[in-house]
């Protein structure tokens, strides 16, 4: 009596276990339809996500005694949501009150190089680096793994810009309508 006890009562723990198991990877969030999204943020919204301290976060504009700000800084996050892996293409058309194009997008190592020239220390540089490996943009053409993604995307300039400021980004994904985004900056 006790065999056919334990015995029924382990064929029910199994069968829960089982059940439950299931049931978490069916709860995981799924993607019902592919988007793109580019938004335009605030300095305070940056700072919100990164910290105000400009020896760990990339993504504002580095200041010095000696060097001022040379270099002004506009952010956009960019999320995308994809049911398949995507290649998708950037392109930028970023324009001063003049029309010239006197700021534009950094290619990652070139981003990661600005910010070796600033000496803030070993343990700020690491901190930095690894944000900017996380959260920049990978560069102008890339593929996007299935699921949500979020990157940022830094336009530079040298200080101050003339404003106001005019920005088409438009970013392809195979597969997919355009996305095009236009901005105007005062």
């Amino acid at each position: 009596m006790k065999s056919i006890s334990i015995r029924v009562f382990t064929i029910a723990l199994l069968v829960l276990s089982s059940a439950l198991a299931l049931t978490g990877c069916a709860s995981a969030p799924s993607i019902a339809e592919n988007s793109i999204n580019l938004d335009l943020l605030s300095k305070k919204q940056v700072t919100d996500k990164f910290g105000i301290d400009q020896k760990r976060d990339p993504f504002i504009a580095p200041t010095g005694l000696v060097r001022g700000k040379p270099y002004e800084f506009i952010v956009f996050k960019l999320t995308t949501s994809f049911m398949s892996d995507k290649f998708v293409k950037i392109t930028i058309d970023a324009r001063d009150n003049d029309g010239a194009r006197t700021f534009g997008y950094w290619e990652k190592k070139d981003f990661i190089d600005m910010w070796h020239s600033w000496d803030s220390g070993e343990a700020a540089a690491v901190n930095r680096e690894a944000l900017i490996e996380s959260y920049y943009v990978p560069g102008e053409q890339f593929t996007v793994r299935k699921g949500r993604n979020e990157w940022y995307l830094v336009l530079i300039g040298k200080n101050p810009l003339k404003h106001p400021l005019s920005l088409t980004i438009d970013v392809n994904a195979v597969g997919m309508a355009p996305y095009v985004k236009q901005f105007t900056i005062e």
